[in-house]
């Protein structure tokens, strides 16, 4: 070992000491008094734009106490497991505990574990607060010895179950197992409850309904320590492991406006260290979202909300139509202007199976959905191919198959068919992206490199991983809405690129600015031109020219106007009349999305299948005369 780590394992060694002696001459800690743990607990709002009331988040609506009694012994040993095994025999504080975390942390150089005690959370939850300080530490040890002496052991763990955090707005044993399990607390079985005491560490990182794999991880971990703390047996745990995580989820509350996007400025608060203001950690953030009467001003213009929501339930009427996502972005700022993440009215129509329904009303589309773009894609190929001098007018082989020679290093020649099966013969870059032609942009690839494109999506909104396959022309990878609403947005600015936000402010409950987004000046991305050219390759979708037609690149206009350019989205085997595209324009980038009903053989709270989007997300663009914006783009 070199020896800075064995000089940072000395010191841990005996910082532990230290505080292993807390009746020592080094650091004294000392009960504080009579503590009192009444907090009241403030109405927070999320505003839209204009400064409506689009939610109004109560701690109480959101928590449900209950007696230790109505605790099952099952519930309570995974929470001791998971958080404080040695709960029932140390005075508050558990030296060796702390002893453990600080050389397991010295050994990764970073922080893995702590070493606080129920009883420590429930002072600085209740009390101390959450300043990262050792003052701050020690007083939490101080009022944890104080709750030891004015409250039994039973009673502070019963303080700390119905006041701890699980995620998904839920406080306390008993919303958490009817948010989670449809059940009340004195019916949780044990797989469910070493799921539950699992999402204490970290809700968001162990949310069952977005992170199904690692919420399962983590269960089993739970159900482990049980085993060894000697609270289940061998075969008990083995068969809860055996089993699905059984969440059944519940449909947002009825009383938010524009409840997918309420749900991501929530998400975006709690697990962003931009807000920090809140909180050092998605627990704290989450307790002054929930509790602390705050204000968070948002991006949501409700005219665009609204068009984008009549979009989506005025086309998908049946049941068994697709459910549907559409994000709307203002390229001027990044302000995420409206936002489905799902069926209006939280996808509980009556033709959809109980669990499958529930599963999918838990799961935001536009933000946590992934899915091959198809066609829209494509924008993304000719924006990178116009920037390294291919020009708009360049010739193409537009056969009804054509095969790709193989790249240096690729291990044989690519074969690609026109959708149709048409062979539109010799034609034009713009012409081929009028008509979406598949050969050609298979070809245009090549040339110009996958690794490029990748590249060039990245810098242009796109977030999720991309592998430099000569698919990726044709959209064969997964990535979500907002993302590809982020790269419209990209083209509408001139190709500067700004993020994504969802909030402009935040004030505290006597008015103090907690918050404030920072004006973005975006980065520069694709150059004006390019932008400008690839945006009116893009309007010829909604009016192909001729295939005869040999139109030169117009110039740059000192103001472009403001026609929509758009693409189709979804799989390349769907006519490109089938479904809304996504699209831009001067003032505004969006993408709309469809995806087929889910299947009552849906993993629960995932709403992730892997079968292509039928049509329908909206009517076709031929319903509608050129040049005025749908529905999804007001």
């Amino acid at each position: 070992m070199s020896a800075p780590g064995l000089r940072l394992r000395a010191a841990a060694v005996v910082l532990a000491a230290v505080l292993a002696t807390a009746c020592g001459p080094l650091v004294q800690v000392e009960p504080v008094g009579r503590v009192t743990l009444a907090t009241p607990a403030l109405t927070s709002q999320v505003l839209a734009a204009d400064g409506t009331v689009l939610a109004e988040l109560h701690a109480e609506q959101d928590r449900d106490p209950v007696p230790l009694e109505r605790v099952p012994q099952v519930l309570r040993e995974a929470v001791l497991a998971a958080e404080d095994v040695r709960f029932y025999s140390h005075p508050g504080v558990d030296a060796r505990a702390v002893a453990r975390a600080l050389l397991a942390n010295a050994r990764e150089r970073q922080i893995r574990q702590g070493g606080s005690t129920i009883t420590q959370q429930l002072a600085k939850n209740a009390v101390v607060g959450s300043e990262r300080s050792v003052s701050r530490k020690l007083s939490e040890a101080g009022v944890a010895l104080s709750l030891e002496r004015q409250l039994s052991k039973d009673q502070i763990l019963e303080r700390y179950l119905n006041t701890v955090y699980f995620g998904n707005g839920a406080y306390g044993v008993q919303t958490a197992a009817r948010r989670y399990f449809g059940v009340d607390s004195d019916d949780v079985t044990l797989p469910q409850a070493a799921l539950l005491a699992g999402l204490l560490k970290a809700p968001r990182d162990y949310d069952p309904f977005r992170r199904p794999r690692a919420a399962r991880s983590r269960r089993d971990l739970v159900l482990a320590r049980m085993h060894a703390a000697g609270f289940v047996g061998l075969g008990a745990m083995q068969r809860a492991r055996a089993g699905g995580l059984g969440v059944v989820g519940s449909a947002h509350d009825p009383g938010w406006t524009a409840p997918w996007f309420v749900d991501h400025v929530l998400d975006a608060v709690q697990h962003d260290p931009a807000f920090a203001a809140l909180g050092d950690d998605p627990v704290e953030r989450a307790a002054a979202l929930f509790r602390g009467g705050v204000r968070v001003a948002t991006t949501l213009d409700p005219g665009w909300q609204a068009a984008a929501e009549q979009a989506v339930s005025a086309t998908l009427t049946s049941p068994r139509d697709p459910s549907a996502a559409v994000v709307a972005i203002d390229p001027a700022t990044g302000g995420v202007r409206a936002l489905v993440g799902g069926r209006v009215g939280g996808g509980d129509g009556p033709g959809l199976p109980g669990p499958a329904r529930e599963a999918f009303s838990r799961f935001n589309l536009a933000t946590d959905g992934r899915r091959q773009p198809g066609s829209a894609f494509k924008e993304l190929v000719l924006a990178t191919a116009l920037a390294r001098g291919h020009t708009l007018d360049e010739t193409f082989d537009g056969s009804r198959r054509v095969v790709v020679p193989p790249r240096p290093g690729e291990p044989r020649p690519y074969p690609v068919r026109n959708y149709d099966d048409r062979d539109y013969g010799e034609l034009t870059l713009r012409e081929a992206t009028a008509s979406s032609v598949n050969v050609v942009y298979a070809q245009l690839l090549s040339q110009v490199g996958p690794e490029a494109v990748v590249e060039t999506a990245h810098a242009a909104g796109i977030t999720s991983p991309l592998r430099p396959l000569r698919s990726l022309a044709l959209g064969a990878q997964e990535v979500s809405v907002l993302e590809m609403a982020s790269v419209q947005a990209t083209l509408a600015a001139g190709g500067v690129y700004r993020p994504p936000t969802v909030v402009t402010e935040i004030t505290g409950p006597d008015g103090d600015v907690l918050y404030r987004r920072p004006r973005d000046e975006g980065t520069r991305v694709l150059d004006a031109a390019v932008a400008w050219l690839t945006t009116e390759a893009l309007r010829g979708w909604w009016t192909p020219a001729p295939v005869s037609a040999r139109t030169s690149s117009a110039p740059w206009p000192a103001r472009p106007g403001r026609r929509s350019a758009a693409r189709t989205p979804g799989s390349s085997a769907t006519p490109p009349t089938s479904r809304r595209p996504c699209g831009s324009a001067s003032r505004r980038g969006r993408c709309p999305w469809s995806r087929p009903a889910p299947a009552s053989r849906s993993r629960a709270g995932t709403g992730r299948r892997r079968s292509s989007p039928a049509p329908g997300c909206a009517p076709s663009p031929t319903s509608r005369p050129r040049g005025s914006p749908g529905p999804t783009s007001r």
